[in-house]
């Protein structure tokens, strides 16, 4: 095996940080989520205004679903590393950088969801983070010896091209829909973290 230096990042302390990471981005999606103030309120246009929200609604609700999707391939992919090298540790920020910029076009689509920029830019947003997550893959898949003796490695590599299928290829896939229609590149985007969500039978990466 080769001679890593673990001690200079202890790999708890690496999760916790990812792990708060996590938690201000999926916290940063719900402050969007306000309708505009209503002079002399009643309950028409209150219901009215409350209508209003639903694209935004609609956003918050994948764009949340899509960062615990993130956290639990991230969740499952530190447990099968014995430690963290130099490599691990900048591919995992890197992961994180992305992921904390979903809020932003997550705002924007919901704000402008008639639009096809808005639809396109938020795919496009959302495979960073995911082509992120692949190459981070891809890293540890060159080095083996940071993977626990209990994983397979080809099981390994057929779970890393599942990540580019489902994560970059998709996302652009729904950015290159979302300029015939926004609708069509949504559907793409909701698709993802619903095939997450749903139990399957799988090999163990």
């Amino acid at each position: 095996m080769a001679n890593f230096n673990f001690g200079r990042f202890t790999k708890n302390r690496v999760e916790a940080f990812s792990d708060g990471v996590f938690a201000v981005v999926v916290t940063l999606l719900v402050f969007d989520l306000k309708i505009a103030h209503i002079d002399f309120a009643t309950n028409e246009k209150l219901w009215s205004g409350i209508l209003s929200t639903l694209p935004k609604l609609l956003s918050w609700i994948n764009s949340f679903l899509i960062v615990c999707v993130i956290w639990m391939n991230h969740h499952r992919l530190m447990d099968m590393l014995i430690g963290i090298d130099a490599g691990v540790f900048w591919f995992n920020n890197i992961l994180l950088m992305f992921t904390s910029m979903i809020p932003f076009p997550t705002s924007l689509l919901g704000e402008y969801a008639s639009t096809n920029a808005a639809a396109c830019f938020y795919g496009l947003v959302l495979t960073m983070p995911s082509m992120s997550f692949f190459i981070f893959r891809l890293y540890v898949l060159k080095h083996k010896d940071l993977l626990n003796e209990t994983v397979s490695s080809k099981a390994f590599k057929k779970g890393t091209m599942l990540a580019l299928y489902y994560g970059p290829v998709l996302y652009l896939t729904g950015a290159a829909l979302s300029l015939i229609s926004p609708w069509l590149g949504f559907a793409v985007y909701f698709f993802i973290p619903v095939y997450f969500i749903f139990p399957r039978a799988t090999k163990t990466n």
